[in-house]
């Protein structure tokens, strides 16, 4: 797996020229390959600082794809989310070539005309939770392991707020239980007799 650089383009017109791998992290997760400007990949990069490199800069093996599958089509959003991981994951290497290969757009935020910004929030929470829910199945390293229940708590605690405001306690009381299976958190400890005092 390569992954490369890309620059920001955000609605207003303003540009972040900043690299995506930011270079004070390169001599902590990275170490420099014969070839000029790669790098091989701590994976511990994405698992600490979260994000992830977008398809538009990023090339997997034919062979690897193959092997693990391709995009896990029941879900909408973030599915390139959850491609990268369990791909890298499974990878001998990632390696990281340090150009600008691509621009991304950022969505504007006021407008609902593309995915970021159409999908109900309760909608993109219950999808990051089935992502890190399926990624939980794809590599027993420790990890990554914690990465994703981490992030499968966060989308389930935020799905049931989501829940909480529009009245649906009971169906929130029971993402709580399972963001509270996921990893224990005293907040959610908190979020639950709350919620549990409003049933």
């Amino acid at each position: 797996m390569i992954f490369a650089d890309q620059e920001t383009e955000f609605c207003d017109g303003k540009e972040n020229k900043h690299s995506w791998f930011r270079p004070e992290l390169v001599n902590q997760f990275a170490h420099p390959l014969g070839e000029a400007s790669c790098y091989e990949i701590n994976l511990n990069y994405f698992y600490t600082h979260g994000g992830f490199p977008h398809l538009n800069a990023s090339v997997y093996a034919l062979s690897h794809l193959s092997k693990y599958g391709g995009f896990y089509e029941l879900i909408t959003y973030e599915e390139d989310c959850e491609l990268f991981h369990r791909l890298s994951v499974n990878a001998d290497r990632v390696i990281y070539y340090d150009k600008v290969v691509s621009k991304h757009y950022a969505p504007d935020r006021s407008k609902k005309n593309n995915v970021s910004t159409k999908t109900d929030e309760l909608d993109v929470q219950l999808m990051r939770a089935t992502l890190f829910n399926r990624l939980m199945t794809t590599s027993d390293r420790e990890d990554f392991l914690t990465f994703a229940r981490q992030h499968c708590r966060y989308a389930l605690t935020r799905a049931a707020i989501v829940l909480i405001e529009r009245d649906k306690v009971r169906s929130a009381l029971v993402l709580i239980r399972q963001a509270l299976g996921c990893e224990f958190k005293a907040s959610l400890i908190v979020l639950y007799l709350r919620a549990l005092s409003e049933v």
